[in-house]
C-alpha cells in the first residue's frame, strides 16, 4: 500500500491526473494493507477528481467504512452509490447495470449497516 501511495504522489508531482483504475488500485492496496482511512481517502480523492467514482471504488469505500466502524459514512456512501448507479443505468452505462439492480431498495443491497 505504501508503494502505491508513493506512485500516486509521484504522478501528482508530475501533474499526471490519475484515472479511475489508478484510484481503485491504490484504494485496494490500502484496504489489503488494513489502512482503511487511506482507502477511504482514495474514494474522496476520486470523487473530487472524477465526480462519479467507478463501482469498485464504492465497494472498497464501503468496506473501509465497515473496517473503521464508520456506519453513518457508509450509509452516506451507499446512498451516493445508489444515486450514481441509477443515473448511469438510465444513461445506458453497462458498467453500472449490475450495481443499479443491486442498489435497488426494493431488492436490497446486501449491505447491513
Amino acid at each position: 500500500w505504501a508503494r502505491t501511495l508513493s506512485l500516486l504522489a509521484d504522478m501528482r508531482k508530475r501533474e499526471v491526473t490519475p484515472n479511475g483504475a489508478i484510484f481503485e488500485m491504490v484504494a485496494g492496496a490500502c484496504e489489503r494493507g488494513r489502512q482503511w482511512e487511506r482507502a477511504l481517502s482514495m474514494y474522496f480523492d476520486a470523487h473530487a477528481a472524477l465526480h462519479d467514482p467507478r463501482p469498485i471504488l464504492y465497494a472498497t469505500a464501503i468496506r473501509a467504512c465497515v473496517a473503521g466502524r464508520q456506519r453513518s459514512l457508509a450509509a452516506h456512501i451507499v446512498g451516493d452509490m445508489r444515486r450514481t448507479a441509477a443515473s448511469a443505468a438510465a444513461a445506458g452505462s453497462s458498467e453500472w447495470t449490475t450495481f443499479a439492480s443491486a442498489a435497488d431498495p426494493r431488492g436490497g443491497d446486501g449491505v447491513e449497516l
